[in-house]
């Protein structure tokens, strides 16, 4: 499969971009107006918004009665916007900034980025501030009943493991569910795959799931972001590429398309 395709159905349930960075002072604390020119600079793109606090809990005890005497709240807020279609989502804090594309909204990585980069933009107005976390993870759940029936055509066998299940199959299955991590430079990855059940109940409708997750700790310029997600994307999309076979290209309806390469 090459780069640069879109599909018809890719089977993303949800995609995550996280940055964590030392506290933005200029909007640390309860002020709601203080993000509104990161709100103005995103608008267009994400015009909904909802504001939430995040509560710490201050709680006094008195030492000879042992009874509470001062209990106070405090804590930052947290901005919540989202587009009119309410499948993308941006979430900011003092302290981490996220882009949530639910399913449906990914319509390739070029798209993708330009939103991360529109929100970068945005945020690099309170600098200075230094980032300690870098996150990207694109996780696929296959809700198509006659994949699930026959995932061995569809997934690579070392994922299936076929013959395990066949081993097994006068018992009825819970859940396969099997996670791998390795490294690569400053790249850790970590890719999850199987049969998920949130539940112990054997006929508990359960779906294949690829999640690939990859994270950076060591970046502290806001402006390698990019480059880095384009080298995580990549690590990510050859990991998928290996998960899966032709028959499950051809089920997702691939197209090329320059313009998202």
């Amino acid at each position: 499969m090459k780069k640069g395709v879109i599909l018809e159905d890719n089977f993303l349930n949800e995609i995550i971009f996280r940055i964590d960075f030392t506290t933005i002072l200029k909007i640390c604390g309860d002020e709601k107006e203080s993000v509104d020119d990161f709100r103005n600079a995103i608008f267009d793109d994400f015009p909904n918004v909802e504001i939430l606090h995040q509560k710490k809990f201050n709680l006094d005890i008195d030492v000879e009665s042992g009874y509470p005497k001062n209990l106070t709240h405090e804590g930052n807020l947290c901005w919540i916007f989202r587009n009119d279609n309410a499948d993308k989502e941006v979430s900011l804090t003092s302290n981490n900034l996220v882009l949530n594309y639910k399913r449906g909204a990914y319509k390739g990585f070029k798209l993708f980025l330009d939103d991360v980069m529109l929100i970068i933009s945005a945020l690099k107005q309170y600098s200075p501030f230094k980032l300690n976390f870098l996150g990207l993870r694109y996780i696929n759940e296959i809700y198509d009943a006659e994949i699930n029936d026959d995932i061995h055509k569809y997934v690579s066998n070392s994922l299936s493991n076929t013959a395990l299940l066949n081993d097994f199959k006068e018992n009825q299955l819970i859940q396969f569910f099997s996670k791998l991590q390795m490294q690569k430079d400053d790249y850790i990855f970590t890719m999850q795959y199987g049969f998920y059940n949130p539940t112990e109940n054997p006929d508990h409708e359960k779906h294949f799931i690829l999640d690939y997750d990859c994270v950076n700790k060591n970046v502290m310029n806001i402006d390698d972001v990019k480059e880095h997600l384009i080298e995580m994307n990549s690590l990510i999309f050859e990991k998928f590429e290996y998960s899966i076979t032709d028959e499950f290209i051809e089920k997702m309806g691939e197209k090329y398309d320059s313009s998202s390469s």
